[in-house]
Order: C-alpha cells, then structure tokens, then sequence
C-alpha cells in the first residue's frame, strides 16, 4: 500500500459557462497523480460529488473513492448487526451523487450542470485542499457561509481581489 498524498492550497478558476468546463488546479492534479499510481496520466479521472454537509462539491481520486466505499460498506453492517436491516441509504448518501469526470492535460473537465447548479456555481470555481480530497465552492455562496472557517475564505478575497473579480 503507497502513502496518500494530501490535497493542499486553494486557486480560483475561471468556469467556461457555454461548455461548464473549469480546470483543476495543478497543485491538485499533481496530488490525483500521485495517488492513482499504475494509471496512465491520459486515463485519469476524478470523482465529482456533492459535499455532504456544505453547500459546495468535493472532488478526489480513485484511492479515496475505494476507501469511502470501504467506510460505507462498514457503516452498512454495522447498521445490519444493530438493526437487523438494511438502511439503504448509507450508501446512497456516501456517493454524495458522484461522477467520475475526464480531465485534459490542462486539467480542463466539464463539470456536470446538477453538479454545479446544486452548489450555485456559474462563472468562478474556488479550489480549496481539504487533505483527503478537495472542495469546490462558488466563491459568494463561500462568503456568504458562516460556518466557514476565515482560513479558507481569507485566500479566496485575495484571488479575487488579484484577478479585479467583483461579487
């Protein structure tokens, strides 16, 4: 078994709004290489999906996906031996909706429109590291969220003020 490696840093994107097509930072496809070791860079994909608590999307690899299926699969017989049935949707909500996306050597990937309606995203995308997989946010939804720490929005008001973004 390799050593994962962790998703750090933020960037703000640029979301194409006629193709919903957005790249993924390089700091982060460095971090999907790394943990995806024996796939060809030109096979990658990630996992886009609904984040389970915040008005945003996660995204991660492959590795992380096995091992959030291994999470659920434990919470599913656990559930079994306590209640002597299924729940049907602990694993419905562990996808958190998922899909695996394609992505360039660019990092350019069309994010699915439910995907990005659901978490108000439109013409700005907020990468932020999150260790085990990293989230996207539109950056006024970001803002506006009060359980938010100041950590992450702090660089996403210095994007914006960098590349002259107005909310």
């Amino acid at each position: 078994m390799f050593e994962r490696e962790q998703y750090q840093g933020a960037a703000l994107q640029l979301v194409d709004a006629g193709k919903q097509r957005v790249a993924i930072p390089a700091l982060f496809r460095g971090t999907i290489i790394a943990n995806s070791p024996g796939i060809d860079p030109r096979d990658l994909k990630v996992t886009i999906a609904e984040h389970p608590e915040a008005t945003c999307l996660i995204g991660y690899d492959k590795d992380w996906l096995k091992q959030s299926a291994r999470e659920a699969a434990d919470m599913d017989r656990q559930f079994i031996a306590e209640h002597g049935r299924r729940d049907y949707n602990i694993k419905r909500l562990a996808s958190g909706a998922g899909e695996q996306v394609g992505f360039d050597a660019s990092g350019r990937f069309v994010l699915p429109g439910y995907l990005a309606d659901g978490a108000n995203i439109t013409a700005h995308a907020y990468f932020f590291g999150s260790l085990d997989y990293f989230e996207i946010w539109d950056p006024a939804t970001l803002l506006a969220d009060e359980s938010a720490p100041d950590k992450m929005k702090k660089p996403l008001r210095y994007f914006l003020k960098e590349k002259g973004v107005t909310l």
